[in-house]
């Protein structure tokens, strides 16, 4: 699929992105194997910092972009558009994790944290952002 040029103002590095993806899949594989559900609400948040405030208190972000500095990492930049929008779905899974999870219905929660586990490991080990499809063909049809 051709991905459609998005109309934000600003770039984000591609390597941090896959490492927040890394961080996603680890929080989350702790969720589900030990109900500790702090990682779903720390996950809820920093989500909504990189979908609505372009990452700037996302600190999982700031602890990433930190480490490739240190790492001397050359930075990969890219629209930041579809990873916002990728990040727009992230806050919304991770929010419905944890409403179905304080209401009691924990087989749902934990498998949304299954389905979310999947996406990251997809953007982590292969460079595939679901979310970065759905935004490119969304615009592609005029939304």
């Amino acid at each position: 699929m051709i991905q459609v040029c998005p109309i934000v103002d600003f770039q984000v590095n591609k390597k941090v992105t896959r490492l927040n993806a890394f961080f996603t899949l680890i929080m989350l594989v702790f969720f589900v194997l030990t109900d500790i559900k702090c990682f779903v609400f720390l996950l809820c948040l920093d989500f909504f910092f990189r979908a609505f405030m372009k990452g700037k208190y996302s600190v999982i972000s700031l602890f990433n972009k930190s480490l490739l500095k240190l790492l001397k990492i050359e930075p990969l930049m890219i629209n930041a558009g579809p990873k916002m929008f990728a990040a727009r779905l992230g806050f919304l899974f991770c929010f419905l994790i944890a409403l179905f999870y304080l209401s009691g219905f924990i087989l749902i929660a934990k498998s949304l944290s299954v389905i979310v586990i999947i996406l990251a490991s997809l953007e982590l080990f292969f460079d595939f952002c679901l979310g970065c499809k759905i935004y490119s063909l969304l615009r592609k049809l005029g939304y």
